[in-house]
């Protein structure tokens, strides 16, 4: 599946371009004519379709069609706290009509990539983790597999929904939130949506 970013870049998500642009500042000094620039380009990204690149901030402004998102992507920047984030959405996101073989390949391979990104630049081991959140996603994605979700019910795909979010979603968010208090940064991803 190609991808806008990968574990090396940070990525800034919203629903709306003032909430994208102000989830960026969050974490970066304001330059002045930067948010106008970074409006225009996100205006433009979502009307032609093509990742527009800020000249004042260096940002990749996007459009995401199928999660109906803004993005504002900083290549080669490292952040763990957004490296977590990104990966929980990547995980937590559906896979689409694909093989179960690909699916649980893509899971491990995402895991792989974003926590080993962060034990490289942190210099620290987190074999275990990892270990726990692949048993943990492919479990899921392999019992996801096994439902077919046009025979069931709007209640009974709520209470899957629930069930999903209990037993895969939360324990997920608290594997990442563990590594990133290894690396002294708390993050809040069980609120998290699907």
């Amino acid at each position: 599946m190609h991808r806008l970013y990968d574990e090396k870049d940070c990525v800034y998500k919203g629903a709306s371009i003032n909430e994208t642009i102000d989830y960026y500042f969050e974490s970066h000094e304001q330059i002045p004519g930067a948010r106008n620039q970074l409006n225009a380009a996100l205006s433009q990204a979502k009307k032609s379709g093509e990742n527009v690149i800020s000249a004042k901030t260096g940002l990749t402004a996007a459009w995401d069609n199928r999660n109906q998102e803004y993005l504002l992507i900083a290549k080669n920047e490292y952040n763990p706290a957004n490296l977590a984030a990104a990966l929980f959405d990547l995980l937590v996101e559906d896979p689409g009509a694909v093989d179960l073989d690909e699916s649980l390949k893509d899971v491990d391979t995402l895991i792989d990539r974003y926590i080993g990104r962060i034990e490289q630049m942190e210099e620290l081991d987190f074999s275990t983790e990892k270990g726990s959140l692949k048993n943990l996603m492919r479990t899921l994605r392999e019992s996801l597999h096994l439902v077919d979700e046009t025979e069931l019910t709007e209640a009974e795909m709520e209470r899957l929904s629930d069930q999903i979010d209990q037993e895969f979603y939360a324990p997920a968010a608290e594997l990442l939130e563990k590594i990133l208090e290894r690396v002294a940064i708390p993050l809040k991803l069980a609120n998290a949506e699907n």
